[in-house]
């Protein structure tokens, strides 16, 4: 697996600018080909005006041609091959017209609160497509949705249950899951689509291209909203992450950001954040650290439970409890406040 961090991207733009030319190359070379046969057929519709009959029947496949003359005269005719049928595969019913599509969906794990709601949008989707009249009027999708819990060896059982069913992965909820079917999806020459923003998925050599990377990846994020954290005037801040892909490529954005910055980390908890387990030395060494600001890669449960509410019931000496978010993480990592101002161990 690579490492975690933006993994690669500057070492690899030779290797795309050279990937992209012989991509480039290749499309040419293919209109090449379709040139060369349209300037043939003209040439021979030209040659068929000096008295010649020419009958030329489209169609792909091999062609036969066949060329006679009579008094002097010549006739050409073109027979197109018989037309092939349309070639499916798994996932692909020809008779009932209908397309599968596989959700490995987290929809009782720790990222459950997110993933119900973005299955619930894709099934909506499907749906206002097949009462529209489906793709191309005649075929219409159905979207099976499996619970990986996030679990490995869950998400692993469910891709075995859907792997002969679908013609494709449209939901595979989180990184070290979706990497336990890797070497699989890679064997069956499959598209998957991460509900994960790893670094890795830019890399071909690793996923092998079939993994549909998309939006912005944690660790450039990160080096997003620590570009607002300076904006703000922070010099310091706490980090705690799950353990992981996930947690621990946006922690190596924070650190390359904040060294970029010229930010202090004054707490260092990548990978310390252990969903499940006591979480207390974790909170502790956020409040003690007198971080001016506090970086999550967690779950919305784990955040929840630790932020002193906005408004207490019962007024508590010290700072005035406050909590900040940003559209970039509202859903994944919030930005917090002062580590003092997010826990108060007393009311923690």
């Amino acid at each position: 697996m690579p490492p975690f961090g933006c993994t690669g991207k500057s070492e690899r733009e030779g290797e795309n600018h050279e990937r992209d030319t012989e991509e480039v190359q290749v499309k040419l070379t293919r209109y090449s080909w379709l040139i060369l046969l349209l300037v043939f057929g003209l040439v021979a519709a030209a040659c068929g005006g000096d008295g010649g009959d020419t009958t030329t029947t489209a169609g792909g496949g091999e062609e036969t041609t066949t060329t006679t003359s009579v008094g002097g005269e010549e006739t050409t005719t073109t027979t197109a091959a018989p037309s092939e049928e349309v070639l499916t595969d798994i996932g692909v019913d020809p008779e009932s017209k209908t397309i599968s599509l596989g959700l490995l969906a987290d929809l009782t794990g720790i990222f459950s609160p997110l993933v119900l709601d973005i299955v619930d949008a894709q099934q909506v989707y499907w749906e206002g497509v097949n009462e529209a009249g489906g793709i191309g009027g005649e075929w219409t999708v159905e979207v099976l949705v499996e619970d990986t819990a996030y679990n490995v060896e869950q998400h692993v059982e469910k891709w075995e249950a859907l792997r002969g069913e679908v013609v494709a992965f449209t939901q595979s909820t989180g990184s070290p899951t979706t990497v336990s079917i890797l070497a699989d999806v890679q064997e069956e020459n499959v598209l998957v689509i991460p509900l994960s923003w790893y670094s890795g998925w830019a890399i071909p050599e690793f996923d092998g291209g079939l993994v549909l990377e998309q939006g912005t990846n944690y660790c450039i994020e990160a080096m997003n909203l620590l570009g607002f954290i300076n904006e703000m005037g922070g010099t310091s801040l706490a980090l705690a992450t799950f353990p992981g892909d996930y947690g621990q490529d946006a922690a190596a954005g924070v650190k390359l950001a904040a060294d970029f910055y010229d930010m202090e980390i004054v707490y260092d908890g990548e990978g310390a954040v252990i969903p499940g387990q006591d979480q207390t030395s974790v909170i502790q060494g956020i409040a003690g650290s007198g971080a001016e600001w506090t970086f999550l890669a967690t779950n919305p449960s784990v955040e929840r439970s630790w932020v002193v509410p906005p408004r207490p019931v019962m007024p508590a000496p010290g700072p005035v409890p406050c909590r900040r978010t940003t559209s970039a993480c509202s859903t994944r990592r919030w930005l917090r406040c002062s580590a003092r101002r997010i826990t108060n161990p007393a009311t923690t």
